[in-house]
């Protein structure tokens, strides 16, 4: 292991070297030609570091083809802006450089519905800080974790979580799972008026299955428009616990009103 960590770093060395002086040859090269090609050989140089940087990123809802080319446009912007010196090495300069071409091109190409910027930020560090805790608590950490680890509130991770759906969109024609219906079965249609009656109905019946808990907490989430947090003071039990009990009497809910295959 030691003698692999040696050939990365006598690597990495080389690597800086030689782009360093590639950028210095540009820099006083008065031929654009030239200089071009040196800036040129020196991106190519570092196309490693680039790609490294991205496949942080992949799998996030964007292309990774995408993120790859806007991490290589990062470098390019890198290699032109650099100005060599003995106190700051290439790397240095362009990781930071390439790492945020690669989160603005999340913030305003890779949304189907952008949130608020605080947002996304949350929903770019969700993946790293999950991956992080996993390995430092030796498991899988729960929201609270993940929370104190972003600095953020559990609500605010739930919020996150969702916006992280925004990415793209489901077509009306994707069939629903375990029927014969597509979703746009599924929408109600406003200007039907024996639909909405039939549907309320339908939802009457099934609130009155569930039980006693599960009615009150949608009585205090709906009818009194309390939040998360003051449903939880006012029940004894945590916000987090709210969150995960409203979950799942809405997909209680959900399964009732969702047509089945005959």
């Amino acid at each position: 292991m030691a003698r692999h960590n040696d050939v990365s770093l006598e690597t990495y060395a080389a690597r800086e070297e030689q782009t360093k002086l590639l950028l210095v040859q540009a820099a006083s090269s008065h031929c654009p030609k030239r200089r071009h090609g040196l800036q040129e050989r020196a991106a190519a140089l570092n196309q490693p570091m680039a790609l490294g940087v991205a496949r942080r990123y992949h799998g996030r809802g964007v292309d990774d083809d995408d993120i790859d080319q806007v991490a290589l446009l990062g470098l390019w912007k890198a290699v032109l802006g650099y100005a060599p010196s003995p106190a700051s090495t290439f790397a240095a300069y362009a990781i930071p450089t390439i790492t945020g071409e690669v989160k603005r091109h999340f913030r305003d190409h890779g949304w189907l519905v952008r949130p608020t910027r605080t947002v996304q930020e949350h929903t770019l560090a969700l993946n790293s800080a999950t991956s992080a805790l996993r390995h430092d608590l030796g498991r899988e950490p729960d929201d609270e974790d993940v929370a104190q680890r972003l600095g953020v509130t559990v609500v605010e991770l739930d919020r996150a979580r969702q916006a992280l759906r925004g990415y793209h969109g489901q077509s009306l024609d994707s069939p629903v799972h375990g029927t014969t219906h597509t979703l746009a079965d599924t929408l109600p249609d406003t200007d039907d008026a024996f639909a909405l009656v039939d549907t309320a109905i339908t939802l009457r019946h099934a609130i009155a299955r569930l039980s006693s808990r599960d009615r009150r907490l949608l009585r205090l989430r709906y009818s009194q428009g309390l939040t998360q947090s003051d449903i939880g003071d006012r029940l004894g039990i945590s916000q987090m616990h709210v969150s995960r009990l409203l979950r799942r009497v809405h997909a209680t809910l959900q399964d009732s009103l969702t047509p089945q295959a005959s």
